[in-house]
């Protein structure tokens, strides 16, 4: 009887442990790791409030680098996790590809290439972000056309949302919870192999994944009337052929992932990174992007964040479920006296 009447507090103090366990807020942390976005070279959006807003809270350092005067490669270090470069205009030093490539080959990265439309002969890839796709020796490029829907925009053709998801289970994963994006004012993407372009409609290369593409009512428009049937592929090569180009495409390479895309969605520009179009439809862009940087930041796998809801359902339901045995136990205990 003594042993009964000090079990029975003991049950009672260990289950209240258990439950303020999990309702307790939590302790500072260390930051994950460093998110950089460059806009030191010329991109046209500046603005990354809400995805700053977003990933600070989910423990991270975002760094919006405007400097120009301060080198990537004097930034790049184990502790980056993602480097995101939006329609850079301005070419890349051989020193910052160098040192790019040497922290992407590291293994575990996220890099992601954002291009941006011809429109007025403003933005030409092959100036600027090409060349760090050739020089990591990926088989993906950005188009110099731009990609025009007709059917499937938010109020002009020329912003088009993307409602086709790649078919792939890397493409499934990624756009968990994705229908619809916008990208406003993209070009598209192009495979690339044996230095030649190639139509990822129809083709397949290992390790790449197409996730986002236009409406099959799309067409792909040369703007700045460059008439490269390289560069302008989809446009004059494979002209024949209209409609579904690749926006958004991932490929894996060196143990990190690649992520080429015809505009940056992670912008606030006309509400890409976000749930709203700006002319009040609904839209799925903070969810795809959420997703691509998870997958590799955060290790999940075909998830969305579960550190969003405080961290997770089955920890937090183990601790109530500990609590609770011991208040049932106790409770039985004490009625059988």
């Amino acid at each position: 009887m003594k042993a009964l009447k000090v079990l029975i507090p003991t049950l009672l103090i260990v289950s209240l442990i258990a439950v303020s366990l999990n309702s307790a807020p939590t302790m500072a942390q260390e930051t994950k790791g460093i998110i950089l976005i460059d806009i030191s070279h010329g991109s046209y959006h500046t603005d990354y409030n809400w995805f700053v807003g977003n990933w600070t809270e989910k423990g991270f350092d975002v760094m919006v680098w405007s400097n120009p005067n301060v080198t990537l490669s004097s930034l790049l270090n184990d502790s980056v996790k993602a480097v995101l470069l939006p329609g850079a205009k301005v070419p890349y030093s051989d020193a910052d590809l160098s040192a790019l490539k040497s922290w992407f080959e590291a293994g575990n990265k996220l890099l992601w290439v954002a291009g941006d439309s011809d429109y007025g002969g403003y933005f030409n890839a092959s100036s600027s972000l090409n060349p760090v796709l050739e020089y990591l020796g990926a088989n993906l490029r950005l188009s110099w056309d731009a990609v025009d829907d007709t059917q499937s925009n938010d109020g002009a053709s020329y912003r088009v949302i993307a409602n086709e998801t790649g078919t792939d289970e890397v493409a499934k994963c990624l756009t968990r919870d994705v229908k619809r994006a916008v990208f406003h004012g993209p070009t598209s993407v192009l495979g690339w192999e044996n230095n030649a372009p190639v139509d990822l409609r129809n083709t397949t290369i290992d390790g790449v994944s197409v996730v986002m593409k236009s409406s099959a009512a799309a067409k792909t428009i040369d703007q700045d009337v460059s008439l490269n049937p390289t560069y302008d592929y989809y446009t004059y090569t494979a002209k024949n052929i209209t409609g579904n180009y690749p926006l958004l495409v991932v490929q894996f390479m060196k143990n990190s992932m690649l992520v080429v895309s015809g505009e940056a969605n992670f912008a606030d520009y006309k509400n890409m990174y976000g749930l709203i179009t700006e002319h009040g439809d609904e839209q799925q862009g903070k969810i795809l992007v959420d997703n691509i940087m998870a997958y590799v930041l955060l290790n999940e796998k075909c998830a969305v964040a579960e550190n969003e809801t405080g961290g997770g359902f089955l920890p937090g339901f183990t601790f109530y479920l500990i609590g609770f045995s011991f208040l049932l136990v106790a409770t039985i205990i004490i009625k059988r006296r």
